[in-house]
């Protein structure tokens, strides 16, 4: 079924938005600590207790970690409540729904 008339415009300004927010999240050292923190909740994790997780994974240095974070941070991906670390769900679902728009892929319609 074609998507033509069903896909919004998307305007150049939300397309630079959306590259640069991509850019950021094609790294695999930001996929796993989002990964981490998605597993670890509300309860959120501190930085050497995100170091620990992804050193399973991949061996870095915490000054690495905590350089990644601090772009999550800045990026509002992840927020920051006095040593934790903690996903934003809000920011999450903000960049699948916008990836899901512009691919054309509209959110299930809710029943009325």
């Amino acid at each position: 079924m074609p998507l033509r008339g069903r896909v919004r415009r998307l305007k150049l300004s939300k397309a630079m938005q959306m590259a640069a927010l991509l850019e950021l999240m094609a790294s695999r050292i930001r996929l796993c600590i989002i990964n981490i923190l998605a597993r670890a909740g509300d309860a959120g994790l501190r930085t050497h207790q995100v170091w620990r997780a992804v050193q399973v994974l991949e061996e870095i240095t915490q000054p690495t970690i905590t350089y990644h974070l601090k772009l999550l941070k800045e990026a509002g991906i992840v927020r920051k409540e006095g040593a934790q670390y903690i996903l934003n769900p809000d920011a999450v679902a903000e960049l699948t729904e916008q990836v899901n728009i512009s691919a054309g892929v509209r959110a299930a319609e809710k029943p009325k």
